[in-house]
């Protein structure tokens, strides 16, 4: 545990937050390589492709109007909203991009003594998704999504079923 968490320190940004793809940016002795600089999230992966022209945007769906929770993960690790532009990019899709807070923090916002303190506090990444309008509700982290069900009884579906869909493909059953 000690040595991870030199490690951690020594390759947590000025932000504070970490990056896998970028971690060896940050180091505070001699550069490293290793596993984590070809580890990607998902979304940050497909931006890196779309960046280098070999994502296939041809979307043939269009998704309406998307409410998009960019979840506090992806912030803390620098690596912002991937799917934002990627999503966009669809013809006759809109994308709502909402940095607010669920109030889950792992598993935090499950446990009896924080429950409803955690509902409290994620009422206005709530509201903005409900007042949205959004034909879908998006998001990256499926934890956070719980709140979300909870006050708007709807469920976010994550960005890449939203891709699934772009491409005119069938889920899986």
């Amino acid at each position: 545990i000690d040595l991870s968490l030199e490690w951690l320190a020594q390759h947590q940004s000025a932000a504070g937050g970490w990056s896998a793809a970028g971690f060896d940016a940050n180091c505070k002795l001699n550069r490293c390589s290793g596993p984590g600089e070809n580890t990607y999230d998902v979304g940050e992966y497909l931006a890196k492709l779309k960046n280098e022209g070999k994502l296939d945007t041809s979307f043939n769906t269009p998704q309406g109007k998307l409410a998009y929770h960019i979840p506090c993960h992806l912030r803390a690790q620098n690596i912002g909203q991937p799917f934002t532009k990627i999503l966009a990019g669809a013809a006759g899709t809109t994308v709502d991009a909402i940095e607010e807070c669920s109030a889950f923090d792992g598993t935090w916002g499950m446990k009896t003594e924080y429950y409803d303190h955690s509902r409290r506090c994620s009422q206005k990444l709530c509201r903005q998704m409900k007042n949205s309008e959004a034909d879908r509700f998006v998001s990256d982290c499926m934890m956070a999504g719980l709140n979300v069900i909870e006050e708007t009884g709807r469920a976010p579906v994550h960005p890449i079923e939203v891709l699934r869909d772009a491409y005119g493909m069938k889920p899986e059953e």
